[in-house]
């Protein structure tokens, strides 16, 4: 793919925050022409990708790793068939010079990995960058990968910073609640206000909150014997219920404490340097077998 001036610029910037890769999109967007006539399918190299801008989800790698794995094996037995089967279209959305994905990244990879060369289907979003970015977070389908509960009051607190979207418009992009929206907006209003040169898409919605609430991450450290009681019986139900099936497919696991709380796979992290890549995945293929 040809890169633009725009483009060019954009790779150069030190800073990779959301707010300013918002900004230079606006930028290019001024600048540049209008949409072409929609198009049904594009080449894949065609379309861009700014997940600092359209992706919402927290880095989780092996995560997406693992659907996209789901997703390839799918796509390989369709293209094995007599009529080869894409996946549901991209969403994607003109951004003066060239389409820019918005929803489907798992898919983009997935064409990706299996070396996909005819056009892929998509479907082009139009209207205003805010509710590109909110479109993205909304967007929705029977192969995209879902979020936690963690990750959608993150993905909230993106659009609350980085867009202009009404209130209706963030609770139906995000499918928080409205009290929770008005509450983001207000702890936007009042750190911007206490510290104009605060980096608010630096902080995840719980960081930001107790910022505003004037609290420290408060360090919790239990009597060693009654942490080891604890961990034991935790250990015994875990065995109890699920016997040794999680040494099998201990991504499972991981995937569970995700779904359960993300924020404890950052404490764990910060707490023992765990990298989920190195700690979960160097080991032989597991069977299919669950």
């Amino acid at each position: 793919m040809k890169l633009t001036d725009h483009m060019k610029v954009s790779m150069t910037y030190a800073d990779n925050s959301l707010l300013h890769q918002k900004a230079i999109l606006e930028n290019r967007i001024a600048q540049g022409s209008p949409a072409p006539e929609n198009p049904e399918t594009l080449p894949l190299d065609s379309i861009e990708l700014i997940p600092k801008v359209f992706q919402h989800r927290d880095d989780l790698q092996w995560v997406s790793e693992d659907h996209i794995r789901t997703l390839t094996k799918g796509m390989r037995q369709s293209t094995k068939a007599a009529t080869k089967r894409p996946l549901e279209p991209l969403t994607v959305f003109w951004v003066g010079d060239a389409w820019v994905l918005i929803d489907g990244h798992h898919r983009y990879e997935t064409y990706r990995e299996i070396a996909y060369i005819e056009p892929v289907p998509v479907m082009v979003f139009s209207g205003t960058l805010d509710q590109a970015i909110g479109q993205a977070l909304k967007g929705n389908s029977k192969d995209k990968l879902p979020m936690s509960k963690s990750e959608k009051t993150n993905a909230a607190w993106r659009l609350v910073i980085s867009t202009g979207l009404s209130l209706n418009q963030l609770v139906d992009a995000s499918t928080i609640s409205k009290p929770t929206i008005a509450l983001m907006r207000k702890v936007m209003r009042h750190l911007t206000e206490a510290d104009p040169d605060v980096v608010l898409d630096e902080m995840t919605w719980r960081e930001a909150l107790r910022r505003y609430q004037g609290k420290e991450e408060e360090e919790f450290v239990p009597d060693p014997e009654w942490r080891n009681k604890r961990a034991a019986e935790i250990a015994q139900t875990l065995s109890d219920t699920f016997g040794g099936q999680f040494k099998r497919k201990p991504e499972v696991f991981w995937e569970g404490i995700r779904k359960y709380d993300a924020n404890l796979i950052d404490y764990f992290m910060s707490m023992h340097g765990i990298d989920p890549e190195d700690y979960l995945f160097k080991r032989p293929e597991a069977s299919d077998e669950f």
